[in-house]
């Protein structure tokens, strides 16, 4: 890399570092583009796009989510959270929420989101699409398709299970709308829609559960 080119954003530890928190980003490269260091509520205008840092509860104390705001449609990343009590006011007026929901159901653990704090999210947020994202073995298990389902209808708000290479063309005026985008080669072995692919992360991932004994919310079997 010769050239400026672009923005980084990132929170203090992985930008600067914070006590044993990194940096992730070396500093040869950072020099490279402009810096941004988010903290909660810190908002930053860049390219005609407005990025409010949102907080996190989560291993990192400096960590941070985003909010993105363009022209009033709004883009919001929880980044990894476990729930808090004012989690939604920090994507509030969110058009979009994506979340990473490491398990499903009610049972979930330090620093994470489970489905059961999604609904709660989704149901004071109510933005108008939600994308789950950043699956755990229990997740992975129950097969996150369907998990979303469940969701969107508990609580009305459309809701998609988040894959390897999924992009999507959003319609701010209607968000629920959305034109999903996958990888040119979905055969790929790399790809997380190809079938036997999928066949066997399934059955490592029951396998891996039973081995660290994860095997209380399991539905389904080895094959």
């Amino acid at each position: 890399m010769t050239k400026e080119y672009g923005v980084v954003l990132g929170n203090k530890s992985v930008l600067d570092g914070y006590e044993k928190w990194g940096p992730g980003i070396s500093k040869y490269h950072q020099s490279h583009s402009k810096k941004y260091v988010l903290e909660p509520n810190q908002v930053e205008n860049i390219n005609g796009c407005s990025v409010k840092g949102t907080k996190t509860v989560h291993g990192d104390p400096e960590g941070v989510g985003f909010q993105i705001d363009y022209r009033g449609f709004k883009i919001s990343y929880t980044s990894d959270t476990g729930y808090f009590e004012d989690l939604h006011k920090y994507h509030e007026g969110a058009d979009i929420l994506i979340a990473s929901v490491l398990r499903p159901g009610n049972k979930s653990i330090r620093g994470h989101l489970c489905s059961r704090n999604f609904i709660e999210l989704l149901k004071e947020v109510k933005p108008k699409l939600a994308i789950m994202t950043h699956f755990g073995l229990k997740m992975l298990s129950i097969d996150p398709i369907d998990e979303a389902k469940r969701i969107t209808k508990e609580t009305g708000v459309k809701t998609l299970a988040a894959f390897d290479g999924m992009s999507f063309e959003v319609n701010t005026q209607n968000p629920a709308r959305i034109r999903i985008k996958t990888l040119k080669d979905v055969n790929s072995q790399i790809h997380s829609s190809n079938i036997d692919l999928n066949r066997r992360e399934r059955k490592n991932t029951y396998q891996s559960s039973l081995k660290n004994g994860e095997n209380d919310e399991l539905t389904i079997g080895k094959n």
